[in-house]
């Protein structure tokens, strides 16, 4: 049972519960004029706020939600903000990177600058280095510049503000920082005027450096071996670079019928060649970034185009660079299908697709039967001398058994 206390307890809580909720009850139906709402800061958003209206006689009590935009600039104060955050801009865009000429580690696209007041929009004009987000896709082998372009708007005054960067290439390393610096310190002694000789270098960056001239009999053959080092260096890598390109035209052969057939399917679906276009690139992108497959140039290409369509390059001039890029035959008809269509409105492009399917098809068993019987021929060197081998097995012992 409970006691008595505890009911005394229990009923002074709630006189006092009651007390309270009368006295808010008469605080909130306490109506409160007035004639302001004050606006939120720029770039925070709208607020919303109850109010009862009354207009003479014709209303009585009507509930009204008015809602304040948040805090409008004069043009003056649009440019001055404008002006901040194309400064604001220069600063957030380095992430990681020390200043705007040694770019190094992806960039930091910002959407929102001045506190929000500000909204940006990016491009690029290399995406062979960065992707459309500013991470770094491949550093160049020397310093390249890069234009940013970012579309700036604040309470829909638009500014365009372009600026450039410079890309370097990874960091050196010790060793090479330091044949940089001996080499300078060389050039500047160099420069050196009345004077017969030129001292060499015996310390740099507090390394002691020593000096042996090399012996003159040792020259001609020195110069012999680098002759014949340099010009296996330019074969090699010239032999590197055409295999590179062997092996590339080859992966664009064997992805050609593959997108063939998922624009022909795409545009079965109803999709416009444009938006199939974008679709399977996603889809390639996607898997790409996903590690599921290995990078393919003929789909490298497609995303490429993409991204030029999105910054505004046409539609038909992103298929003829992609068609340039590729350098084949095949993907230069590709491209011209495709040009043709946008230009012209073709109705038949699945009919025109799936007849170039067709016939890179049967291109496609040509050169696998070119293939094979390549291959044939390169066994037949070393099918004979299996043969030597087994003739010699069979017939010398046959000689010294006959000489016996």
């Amino acid at each position: 049972m409970v006691s008595r206390e505890n009911k005394k307890k229990a009923i002074k809580v709630i006189i006092a519960t009651g007390v309270l909720a009368a006295i808010l009850a008469v605080l909130d139906g306490r109506e409160s004029h007035t004639d302001t709402l004050e606006r939120k800061e720029a770039g925070k958003g709208s607020q919303k706020q109850e109010y009862t209206l009354d207009a003479g006689k014709t209303i009585k009590s009507y509930a009204w939600t008015v809602t304040a935009e948040e805090y409008q600039f004069t043009q003056k104060e649009k440019k001055e903000v404008l002006k901040k955050a194309k400064a604001e801009l220069e600063k957030r865009i380095l992430g990681d990177n020390k200043s705007l000429e040694d770019i190094s580690t992806d960039l930091y696209l910002t959407e929102k600058l001045q506190k929000g007041a500000v909204r940006a929009e990016y491009g690029l004009s290399d995406y062979h280095i960065f992707y459309p987000d500013g991470t770094i896709r491949e550093l160049p082998p020397k310093a390249a510049m890069v234009t940013v372009s970012a579309e700036l708007e604040c309470q829909g005054e638009r500014e365009i503000y372009e600026f450039a960067i410079q890309v370097v290439p990874p960091q050196k390393s010790k060793t090479e920082q330091l044949i940089g610096d001996i080499q300078k310190t060389l050039e500047e002694e160099n420069k050196r005027t009345g004077t017969n000789q030129l001292e060499l270098p015996q310390e740099v960056n507090g390394i002691k450096l020593s000096w042996k001239k090399k012996k003159e009999n040792r020259a001609f053959f020195v110069a012999g071996l680098g002759m014949i080092a340099a010009g296996c260096i330019v074969a090699s890598e010239k032999e590197k670079v055409k295999k590179e390109q062997k092996e590339r035209e080859q992966q664009l052969l064997w992805d050609y019928q593959d997108i063939l057939g998922k624009l022909i399917l795409l545009a079965g679906a109803g999709m416009n060649v444009a938006l199939a276009w974008k679709q399977i690139a996603d889809t390639y992108q996607r898997r790409r970034d996903e590690q599921r497959i290995s990078e393919r140039p003929a789909y490298e290409e497609m995303v490429i185009a993409v991204y030029e369509m999105q910054e505004g390059v046409g539609e038909v001039q992103a298929y003829q660079h992609f068609g340039e890029r590729c350098a084949l035959p095949e993907y230069r008809k590709l491209s011209w299908i495709l040009v043709q269509n946008v230009r012209k409105g073709s109705a038949q492009i699945q009919r025109l697709l799936e007849e170039e399917k067709s016939e890179a098809y049967e291109k496609q068993k040509a050169r696998i039967k070119t293939a094979g019987e390549e291959a044939g021929t390169k066994l037949l060197f070393p099918m004979l001398l299996m043969l030597l081998v087994v003739l010699i097995i069979i017939m010398v012992p046959a000689m010294m058994s006959m000489e016996i």
